[in-house]
């Protein structure tokens, strides 16, 4: 499956709204794909064109990545990648409130920042790999 579809589906549930879903419910699942879109993104990156620092932060897992942002970040003297680590370190508490504590009022601000920040992340990586891996013209 292809990362981008988790925002697709988040966009998808965002404009279906079905009338006997509680929107919070909504708003929630939504921040939960827009996380993991993100998710998938830095791990694509980081295993592909850093995977001494991938293995060596622990691989795929959560904590894992961010790690890795930080290493990488160490290595090549860049603050773009510490400001990857904080846009998915932000987007991921925004998905754990999500999906861990009921009990606190999920608001629409919490998925528009989740939207928005994965939005500007997914950005950031695209200018990371046009800034160390760009493509070659024939």
């Amino acid at each position: 499956m292809d990362r981008v579809n988790f925002r697709k589906v988040a966009d998808f549930l965002l404009n279906v709204n079905p009338e006997d879903i509680d929107i919070e419910a909504i708003y929630r699942s939504c921040s939960g794909r827009y996380y993991y879109e993100l998710f998938h993104a830095v791990k694509s990156l980081l295993s592909e064109k850093y995977p001494k620092e991938f293995n060596s932060a622990g691989g795929g897992t959560h904590e894992a990545l961010r790690t890795c942002c930080t290493l990488v970040a160490d290595k090549l003297n860049d603050s773009e990648f510490e400001k990857l680590e904080l846009k998915l370190r932000t987007i991921h508490n925004i998905r754990v409130k999500a999906d861990y504590f009921l009990d606190r009022k999920f608001t629409k601000g919490d998925l528009v920042t989740a939207q928005v920040e994965s939005e500007r992340a997914i950005l950031l990586i695209e200018a990371l790999l046009g800034k160390y891996f760009p493509q070659k013209t024939a």
